[in-house]
């Protein structure tokens, strides 16, 4: 394989250009995509999260079992991961895919994690310091819990190769190991990494679960809730306001822009308690500092398992744009539409542009929306303007030809936020 280095400090390239990937549940589908990234013509791959997932039961798959061939057990016996060797096996058992050691093997990996690196749903009782796990039957005896993390933490830092700040005989989890860092591209780019699940606050109180997706009810804006941690808070702020940079490009594990299902005061928030929708008010903290930064912003994400496209806006629809979404899709995880039975056949011909121009309506910060297709993005940055290409991978077949074709090409400017869709 090989390793590309950032540039010198004070280069000025004329592009850069990222693959960018999340959440491939090796038990619910192949890797064509990365057998395509590894083809790709970029300079890093930006993976946002779930390289690996915790299951060896196939508990965040489509069906009851794994697709063929991808059958996993644990050392322990467990159905998800809850040891060292537990983690250490899912990571190599991933690591033999020949399409994944192909992208790894061809490109530089610069990643970021999201709850799957440990378990489903987890997040930070500040009041007992202690994780939770909220999808796991667990996820609330807080010694296991405690004890998990640490293993998952262990397990990722072994086997995904990232330069961050650890030290593994820290008495206090927080202290073990900080992911979020920032990555300067010369004077084109900074790009900067956050963690968004180590210290966030649990789901807001008022919610309603409903086939295993949890609803917020109603706005949530309480100051003192936090996905980033007032620590890491600060830290993002004071990279906003000291980049130099034509370009900032956040990556974020998760969306930012709201996400909602209904209108008005009859809407409801799906993942209410996995995106900023539940963190309302540090959101608008956080797009104020965007607003207010020296650079362009440029924001990656994913976990949703879906192809969105929108302008991040402060004060809501009607406010003032601050910056631009692109989020990548699922590599192979389940998607909206999948989880619905309505992703492929005769029900996916017909779901897909309803649900096309569905969300973007209920949602004015949003230009596109696709929840049918897996497959990856490609991103780059010129000193004039960002370009984010969508493309659509079958996850049926364990071929590197899989089929694969361009889905959606957006283009921004460097002096306006706004996605303007150039293809198809």
């Amino acid at each position: 394989g090989r390793c590309r280095t950032l540039p010198a400090a004070d280069a000025s390239p004329d592009s850069v250009r990222f693959g960018v990937l999340a959440c491939q549940d090796y038990e619910n589908g192949y890797y064509g995509a990365l057998a395509h990234v590894a083809e790709e013509d970029v300079d890093f791959l930006v993976h946002l999260g779930d390289v690996v997932y915790e299951s060896a039961s196939a508990a965040f798959a489509a069906g009851d079992d794994p697709v063929a061939g991808r059958e996993l057990s644990f050392p322990s016996g467990a159905p998800l991961a809850e040891t060292l060797a537990d983690f250490r096996y899912v990571h190599r058992t991933y690591r033999r895919d020949r399409h994944f050691q192909r992208a790894l093997e061809a490109h530089t990996l610069v990643a970021g994690w999201d709850d799957h690196a440990v378990a489903d749903d987890r997040y930070w009782d500040d009041a007992r310091d202690v994780p939770v796990f909220a999808g796991h039957p667990r996820g609330h005896d807080h010694a296991f819990t405690t004890r998990v993390t640490a293993a998952g933490i262990q397990a990722w830092h072994e086997y995904i190769p990232v330069r961050a700040d650890d030290d593994p005989e820290a008495d206090h989890l927080h202290d073990r190991f900080r992911l979020y860092r920032s990555l300067p591209f010369g004077d084109l780019l900074d790009l900067v990494v956050t963690d968004q699940r180590s210290y966030r606050d649990g789901p807001p109180q008022q919610t309603v679960t409903l086939a295993g997706v949890t609803f917020g009810l109603g706005a949530d804006d309480d100051p003192d809730r936090s996905m980033l941690g007032a620590e890491q808070f600060e830290w993002f702020r004071d990279e906003l306001r000291s980049a130099d940079s034509r370009w900032l490009c956040w990556g974020s594990a998760v969306m930012t822009i709201p996400f909602r299902f209904g209108v008005g005061p009859l809407s409801v928030r799906p993942k209410v308690g996995a995106t900023w929708d539940g963190f309302g008010a540090e959101r608008d903290r956080v797009f104020a500092e965007l607003g207010a930064a020296d650079p362009s912003v440029v924001t990656l994400s994913g976990d949703l398992h879906s192809y969105v496209v929108g302008t991040q806006v402060l004060g809501g629809a009607g406010g003032t744009p601050v910056g631009t979404e692109f989020m990548t899709p699922a590599v192979t995880s389940v998607s909206i539409a999948e989880g619905a039975g309505v992703a492929t056949g005769l029900a996916g011909r017909l779901t897909r542009p309803l649900l096309r121009a569905l969300f973007p309506a209920m949602n004015p910060e949003m230009e596109f929306f696709d929840s049918h297709d897996w497959g990856y993005s490609v991103v780059e940055f010129t000193r004039e303007d960002c370009t984010y290409t969508a493309y659509a991978v079958d996850k049926t077949v364990d071929t590197p030809d899989a089929e694969k074709r361009e889905l959606v090409r957006f283009r921004r400017t460097h002096e306006d936020p706004a996605p303007r869709r150039s293809s198809p």
